[in-house]
């Protein structure tokens, strides 16, 4: 089910044309717009947080009684901490996985070259200079990445620079290689 998936990206690779990668960019963008449509209509993952911090709020509010009750000073902290977690997430915006900001924009950098490097795995026709060469060109890109400012609109530290940085170098190489073989 999966092979002919692999097929046609490792062919993108291999027999590279640019109607292949134009028919991917194209699927990508529609499965983007078709997702960021279907949120702007109907709010589905806006309203299943909001019903999510309605039902911990609510579940709060009655273990609040609960532990005033107890008059337990270890409760009312661990109470308080669970409190000041939510509100933060709330109010203030959560980091994904509790990561620092500078790990999370260099791994958002860093995964479009994890992905390249991944396909040239698959194609199992790469060398190791291919490889190598492809980490020396993406770490200082990753570093730029990680201490770029943290804009107020996450998607350009977390979309916007990892996809086009890395599209910027691919089609930089390709020119390049592509004057090479013309005598």
């Amino acid at each position: 089910m999966i092979d002919p998936i692999i097929q046609f990206f490792e062919r993108l690779i291999t027999q590279f044309s640019w109607r292949r990668l134009l028919f991917v960019l194209i699927v990508i963008f529609i499965c983007v717009g078709v997702l960021a449509g279907y949120e702007t209509y109907t709010s589905h993952f806006r309203f299943n947080k909001i019903e999510h911090e309605i039902k911990f709020l609510t579940q709060l509010t009655e273990l609040s009684k609960k532990i005033k009750e107890q008059n337990d000073e270890r409760l009312t902290n661990i109470f308080k901490a669970i409190l000041q977690d939510l509100e933060m997430h709330i109010n203030y915006g959560y980091q994904a996985f509790n990561l620092h900001p500078v790990l999370l924009k260099s791994m958002a950098a860093a995964f479009p070259w994890a992905l390249m490097l991944l396909l040239f795995l698959l194609t199992g026709k790469t060398p190791k200079e291919t490889f190598v060469g492809t980490t020396f060109i993406a770490i200082p890109f990753i570093i730029i990445g990680a201490y770029l400012p943290t804009f107020s609109n996450s998607w350009l530290n977390y979309i916007l620079y990892p996809v086009g940085h890395f599209t910027l170098i691919v089609m930089a190489v390709m020119i390049l290689q592509k004057r090479k073989k013309k005598p």
